[in-house]
C-alpha cells in the first residue's frame, strides 16, 4: 500500500513542471493567451493526434490503472489529455475536431457525439 500511495504521489509530482512550464513564457517567445489556458474556447478547431502511450492514470485516490495518454496540438498548443477508458480510442497522425472548455478537452467522434478528456498537461 505504501509504495502504491508513493507511485501516486511520484506521478502527480511529475506532472507539475508540465503545468508550471505552460504558464511561463518561454524564452524568446510568448505564452499562451489567457483564453487558451482557461480553456474558453467554444469552436471546434482541428487537432492532430501527436502520439498515445499507456500510463498510470488515476482521477482518485484509490483506483489506479494503466490508461492511454494521448498529445493532441491544438493550434500551437500540445495537450497532454486522458480519460478514463482503457480503450485505445485515437491514433497517431489522426486529426480530429475538438474544444478545449473549462480544463477539458471534448473530443467530436464520427457521429457527432463528444467525448471528454481531462487535461494532464500543456505544451
Amino acid at each position: 500500500m505504501r509504495i502504491l500511495r508513493g507511485l501516486v504521489v511520484l506521478i502527480l509530482l511529475s506532472a507539475i513542471p508540465l503545468v508550471a512550464q505552460s504558464k511561463n513564457t518561454p524564452a524568446g517567445g510568448s505564452a499562451p493567451d489567457d483564453e487558451a489556458v482557461r480553456g474558453g474556447t467554444a469552436s471546434y478547431e482541428t487537432g492532430n493526434v501527436l502520439k498515445w502511450e499507456t500510463h498510470t492514470y488515476s482521477q482518485s485516490a484509490h483506483i489506479i490503472r494503466d490508461h492511454p495518454v494521448y498529445w493532441i496540438r491544438i493550434g500551437n498548443i500540445t495537450y497532454q489529455i486522458a480519460r478514463r477508458s482503457r480503450e485505445v480510442e485515437m491514433q497517431s497522425g489522426q486529426l480530429v475536431e475538438c474544444r478545449v472548455d473549462k480544463g477539458h478537452v471534448f473530443v467530436r467522434t464520427a457521429k457527432g457525439r463528444e467525448t471528454k478528456y481531462d487535461i494532464l498537461g500543456m505544451e
